[in-house]
């Protein structure tokens, strides 16, 4: 019994030492590339945020000198 202890303990202790390896992260600027790329729906509304900011501009363009 003290062998399957010992051995259930070293198990146990190998994969709670190894398991943060396994893990892996991504920056919010790979996250947000990705899905730029891959997602035709979120790059026609950055589209149609750009067409009003340019509406914007062009509104405000004739109060400029």
């Amino acid at each position: 019994m003290p062998s399957l202890r010992k051995s259930l303990f070293a198990v146990l202790f190998s994969a709670t030492a190894l398991s943060p390896l396994g893990a892996s992260a991504e920056t919010i600027l790979g996250a947000l590339s990705k899905a730029y790329q891959n997602n035709s729906q979120l790059n026609s509304a950055r589209a149609g945020v750009r067409v009003t900011d340019e509406g914007v501009a062009i509104a405000k363009s004739g109060w400029r000198p």
